[in-house]
């Protein structure tokens, strides 16, 4: 069921400051068709306008409701391209409220995935390091140890995904199989669509299909840790801590924010990437 929204005529018509526990769930779109919601940021302290990406679907539904017609698909204001067979992103992408890059080029991003792999992981094993340096990581009783926790949950769901990514890069640019031999990452309505495109856009459809996914994961594996470390550290009094201890705790609290950041500029980009090769 499509969710019902607000119409606005811009983001500047939301008054946060009358944004509370009743309506912080409200929807919002303005008259070029983006969409909105509101979420309170606990690190900050504050509530906050996020932009979320809209299903064409529930797009077409609302620009009924709104104006009592039908909707069409070649507009002069905008063209939407009904997409036979799209990839279903991941649900946490619009929980997050992450949108599209503006734009992309994909042959550069696909250049630069490898070494993007390599930043993720050197800024985790850094956040990690200066957790393990706050000594913040085993409880007053001594029997838990987060820093144990941390560096499994970091080599399980960042770490492995992210090799993944990177070899499926190496494989697809520099030592690709026939594409028949990718067929097994698509569904039977994806591969209905993969046979219409020609031999280009099905290199740059498995490419994005193939690396983006495991990019992905190994990011929703991070955003998760980062979640993680916030919720086991929180509690924590800087004040508390001495010297190097208290600068260690301070750089990892800093350095999630900025690797967070990162994180969620990255799925735009695959977002982007993904519209561009066609998958949605």
């Amino acid at each position: 069921m499509a969710r019902k929204y607000i119409k606005i005529s811009s983001v500047s018509d939301i008054d946060l400051s009358r944004i509370g526990v009743g309506n912080i769930e409200n929807r919002y779109i303005d008259s070029q068709g983006n969409r909105y919601a509101t979420r309170f940021n606990k690190r900050k302290r504050k509530v906050e306008i996020v932009r979320i990406a809209l299903g064409l679907e529930e797009a077409q539904a609302i620009v009924q409701r709104s104006h009592g017609t039908k909707v069409s698909l070649e507009s002069k204001a905008a063209e939407v391209k009904v997409h036979p067979a799209p990839f279903n992103l991941p649900p946490w992408i619009a929980q997050l409220g992450i949108a599209p890059a503006s734009r992309l080029n994909s042959v550069e991003y696909l250049n630069e995935i490898e070494k993007e792999c390599n930043r993720i992981s050197e800024r985790f094993r850094g956040i990690i390091s200066n957790i393990k340096r706050s000594e913040v990581g085993i409880d007053s009783g001594g029997h838990h140890d987060f820093n144990l926790d941390i560096a499994t949950a970091f080599d399980r769901d960042i770490q492995a995904p992210l090799h993944e990514t990177q070899k499926m890069v190496s494989e697809l640019t520099r030592f690709p199989k026939p594409m028949s031999n990718y067929l097994a990452y698509l569904n039977k309505k994806h591969k209905v669509y993969f046979e219409t495109l020609n031999s280009e856009r099905q290199k740059e459809y498995i490419k994005a299909a193939t690396i983006g996914t495991k990019m992905l994961k190994a990011i929703k594996g991070g955003l998760d840790l980062i979640q993680m470390m916030r919720e086991n550290m929180e509690h924590m009094d800087p004040e508390a801590l001495k010297g190097e201890q208290k600068k260690a705790f301070e750089n990892a609290m800093q350095s999630m924010d900025f690797t967070e950041s990162g994180l969620r500029e990255e799925t735009g980009k695959i977002i982007k990437w993904f519209e561009t090769a066609s998958l949605i």
